[in-house]
């Protein structure tokens, strides 16, 4: 029997004949192409539209997350969702996204601005902010450029990574998320997430309000293997050096991971000003 994917298989009869060291049998496979059901994708594709439409209209190449996408995909915060774009790594710390290094550069080698306006450093060792902090909850999109353009600053080598802060709609909205979650590895069935949200507008639709509590819980617990070795030891047949193994540390390592936090995000309607330009605090 003789297969190969996207090929239709034959059978084919082999003789071999008596003290014959080998056969040749030559077998020509006919195509056949692969026919399945009718798959209709719309949520996922509308939820984006925007950001593509972003992308490909902007003079500079940059890849843009919109507030759908950020929505419908369980990230727990802000390095999640940016490391869900391609050329963009992320740096986890007790199995929790941290930090994100773009196109291979680590990430004090990039700026983070909210709206345009820089962020400071949260490591004192380097200038790394910690995107953990950050629940992308509060986003409305996440735009990532990685080249420096002139009206940037200068030292962003690796990129740019510019959070959106989200603008209240008009008329009260509240809206609640949960979510739970279970560990396999240590059979916990205790990870939520909660996350609820009210927002309105005032002064004449020129005052928007919102107003964010959020919390979760996760087992963070891992298994973990040290090995600490040398290679002083040199083979007197080879010549080479060679490792030699001082000590073997298996260890399951325990971490509970929780976060509470709330916000409260204002954003005012300049008059007169052009469309889409809004302070916000």
């Amino acid at each position: 029997m003789i297969s190969y994917l996207g090929y239709r298989t034959e059978e084919v009869p082999v003789t071999v004949a008596e003290g014959a060291s080998e056969v040749e049998v030559n077998i020509q496979l006919v195509w056949e192409g692969i026919v399945g059901q009718e798959v209709v994708i719309t949520a996922q594709v509308a939820g984006q539209l925007a950001a593509i439409n972003e992308q490909f209209s902007d003079v500079v190449v940059k890849n843009v997350v919109s507030r759908d996408r950020i929505l419908e995909l369980p990230d727990n915060n802000a390095a999640e969702s940016i490391g869900r774009l391609p050329g963009v790594v992320i740096l986890r710390s007790g199995g929790e996204a941290t930090n994100v290094a773009i196109r291979g550069l680590l990430p004090k080698y990039n700026t983070v601005t909210v709206n345009g306006v820089r962020l400071p450093d949260t490591d004192p060792s380097n200038r790394q902010v910690d995107l953990s902090l950050i629940s992308s909850n509060i986003l409305d999109g996440i735009e990532v450029r990685k080249a420096i353009t002139p009206d940037m600053d200068a030292d962003a080598v690796g990129g740019n990574i510019d959070l959106r802060l989200r603008s209240a709609p008009s008329g009260w909205h509240f809206d609640v998320l949960a979510t739970g979650g279970y560990a396999g590895l240590q059979q916990y069935l205790g990870n939520y997430k909660l996350v609820g949200t009210a927002s309105n507008r005032f002064l004449g639709e020129r005052l928007g309000v919102i107003a964010t509590f959020n919390a979760d819980r996760y087992n963070r617990s891992a298994d973990k293997l040290g090995i600490n070795w040398t290679a002083d030891d040199i083979n007197p047949l080879t010549g080479q050096r060679e490792p030699r193994f001082n000590s073997f540390n298996l260890r399951e390592e325990t971490v509970f991971r929780g976060r509470l936090g709330g916000s409260l995000l204002l954003d005012y309607n300049i008059p007169n000003a052009p469309a889409g330009q809004h302070f916000l605090q």
